[in-house]
């Protein structure tokens, strides 16, 4: 406890960011937290290792892997296979794909944005991202517009729309 305050404590699935980037690796943690997973960077892959065979109940349910500057030892590699843990890798544009990093559940290659790599985890993750929540979102804030939303539009924002605004039918209240 620093000054009496406790740490927030996040209940989204874990996710780990390595990345050899300091402020690539922030952002897309920051960028993660943001949209509820409990995200934690590390450095260097054999740090993610290492913290996977101390603590193997707090593995990740994905890994982020940014490849840039980095190599993949066996043991590495070995590890991230038994324990089954699905990696996210981050490729530069013209690297093969020839370093198996665990197993890859997909690669994204440079150039690409931190949101591109979130909207990639939410995907895998079975969540709703990028371009379809930011519609929702728009479209459930944008109140002048709910007249013109349809009603499973209307009933699927996350809040009451104001009164007067379509009711949705079976809307939850």
């Amino acid at each position: 406890m620093i000054g009496g305050a406790r740490e927030a404590t996040i209940s989204g699935p874990r996710v780990w960011v390595v990345s050899a980037d300091q402020w690539p690796r922030a952002y897309l943690r920051a960028e993660l937290i943001e949209r509820g997973y409990d995200a934690t960077g590390f450095v260097a892959l054999t740090d993610a290792v290492v913290r996977i065979m101390l603590a193997r109940s707090l593995r990740p349910a994905l890994l982020v892997f940014d490849r840039h500057g980095q190599a993949v030892d066996e043991k590495s590699g070995a590890l991230l296979f038994q324990e089954g843990i699905p990696v996210l890798a981050v490729a530069d544009a013209g690297r093969p794909d020839d370093e198996p990093a665990g197993p890859i559940v997909e690669t994204l290659h440079r150039p690409l944005t931190i949101g591109a790599i979130a909207d990639a985890v939410d995907r895998l993750m079975g969540r709703r991202g990028g371009q379809e929540e930011q519609e929702l979102l728009s479209a459930c804030v944008n109140r002048p517009s709910l007249g013109t939303m349809s009603t499973a539009a209307v009933a699927s924002c996350p809040w009451e729309p104001l009164p007067g605004a379509p009711s949705g039918g079976d809307h939850p209240k």
